[in-house]
């Protein structure tokens, strides 16, 4: 059993460990992961974390490819799913706690109960017939992969496609001759995707063109997956993105191994504005010195960024760096020697509610400290000592919401943000006090989302329905 360490040495813990970027003592994964990588996670409502990727055992017990582990690190030992024989190379979380992955199994895609069980009612049939490399839950449970496949289940879907809930082709959604491949190396076709509140989904990948119009490696669809030419990114990303991001006030956040965007020099990541001109606000300067292969963005606009660089805009940096909200590199967040290893990577971020930082990839350390290819580090303010703190209920009303969200019994003004069921982050804010704790969230699509409103170090969530 864990226990919690005294105030004392927390104390004299917290001196050395607090700071921005240093590794969360807190979180402790023992041997961790046994096998080659961990390539994507995703955080429960309840604070335990699924991670997937390539391996054997968790902390010397055979888990095998997807696991899930407590707030503290430890393996949560009700979760089973037998020996899966091949790799996991992305998951995603419905509201009601099933696990969708990919890898070289079966066809290629898969749902899990919330025990780790096989959830037969999911059937794909022969599935993708080529790689899978992005996954998206939409808020109403429709799926969206991406990908260098040409067809789903037969049928011809080029990088994209969206499937209903079942496992079953969304024929609603319907790419024409979709995102074929533009070239072959880390992003092949369709890389990563967002869904904006409005129901309208950003791609980013290798491919250049989207049915038949030249898009540069970044687009816009409509929710029926068509083109939307208002969205232009002119000579676009001139190699691969990899990971975007989306920001409440619609700009839109890229990263990849791309040097400029529509010709203007953007080293690696860029921001864009919500009709697919460069913003120049956003300045990066020398940017990352190779590749960046995630993001996230935090609720103050700064952005974390993982990958394979050394350093960002002429900094030592390893393989983890956090910028401000205009693009310069944030020299209050700190990582040390961070992952060093000489092949290591940083395949995926993760930020919790209470603003700490999970990183899974390829590593055995962190800033000196063995952790094998997963570790949590400071996001900022607090020292990161003792168990995270639980989630308590919060009620609102109405649920389902129709345009606005009343909160029930708060008393103060807190922060909180809004996220799709994977966490993305979406809206965010302050609530104030009294009548005024109402939030908008009208700009909302259709479907699920969780609330989570910040109590000091206490978190206070509630899933909701939008109509």
């Amino acid at each position: 059993m864990r226990t919690l360490i005294s105030t004392s040495l927390a104390l004299a813990i917290g001196a050395a460990y607090g700071q921005p970027g240093a590794i969360d003592p807190s979180f402790d994964p023992g041997a961790g992961v046994d096998g080659s990588s961990v390539k994507d996670m995703a955080l429960q409502p309840d604070g335990k974390i699924l991670i997937a990727g390539w391996f054997d055992e968790y902390d010397g017990v055979i888990q095998r490819n997807l696991a899930r582990i407590n707030s503290d690190g430890s393996l949560d030992t009700g979760f089973d799913l037998g020996l899966l024989a091949n790799y996991v190379d992305l998951i995603a979380l419905r509201p009601d706690g099933k696990i969708v992955c990919t890898g070289p199994f079966g066809d290629g895609m898969a749902r899990l109960n919330s025990d780790g069980s096989m959830d037969p009612s999911f059937d794909c049939g022969t599935g993708a017939n080529y790689s899978i490399y992005a996954l998206t839950l939409q808020p109403d449970g429709k799926i969206l992969i991406g990908g260098n496949f040409t067809s789903y289940n037969g049928t011809a879907r080029v990088g994209i496609a969206r499937l209903n809930s079942d496992g079953d082709l969304d024929t609603s959604f319907d790419p024409g001759a979709g995102a074929p491949n533009g070239q072959f190396g880390q992003y092949g076709g369709v890389s990563s995707i967002t869904v904006q509140a409005d129901g309208k989904i950003l791609i980013g990948g290798s491919f250049i063109e989207y049915d038949g119009t030249a898009r540069i490696r970044v687009a816009r669809l409509h929710s029926d997956g068509s083109l939307d030419t208002s969205f232009d990114p002119g000579a676009g990303a001139e190699d691969a993105v990899g990971s975007i991001a989306l920001q409440p006030d619609g700009k839109i956040v890229i990263a990849g191994s791309f040097t400029t965007y529509n010709g203007t020099s953007r080293i690696r990541i860029a921001r864009i504005n919500s009709d697919g001109s460069l913003d120049t606000s956003f300045d990066p300067g020398a940017g990352a010195d190779e590749g960046i292969y995630t993001l996230a963005l935090q609720t103050d606009g700064k952005v974390v960024v993982g990958g394979i660089f050394e350093q960002f805009d002429g900094e030592d940096r390893d393989r983890i760096a956090r910028l401000n909200a205009d693009g310069s590199l944030d020299s209050s967040f700190d990582p040390g020697s961070g992952v060093s290893d000489q092949y290591s990577k940083v395949y995926i971020l993760a930020l919790q509610p209470d603003g700490k930082i999970l990183i899974g990839g390829i590593f055995d350390g962190y800033d000196g400290t063995p952790r094998s290819h997963i570790a949590r580090i400071i996001g900022g303010g607090g020292i990161g000592i003792g168990e995270v703190p639980p989630r308590t209920n919060l009620h609102v009303a109405p649920n389902p919401v129709v345009s606005s969200i009343q909160l029930i019994g708060m008393e103060g003004a807190y922060p909180w943000i809004i996220t799709d069921t994977q966490g993305r982050l979406l809206l965010h804010g302050t609530i104030g006090v009294g009548a005024e704790q109402v939030i908008d969230a009208s700009s909302l699509a259709a479907g699920n989302y969780v609330l989570v409103v910040s109590q000091g170090d206490a978190r206070r969530t509630v899933g909701f329905n939008k109509l």
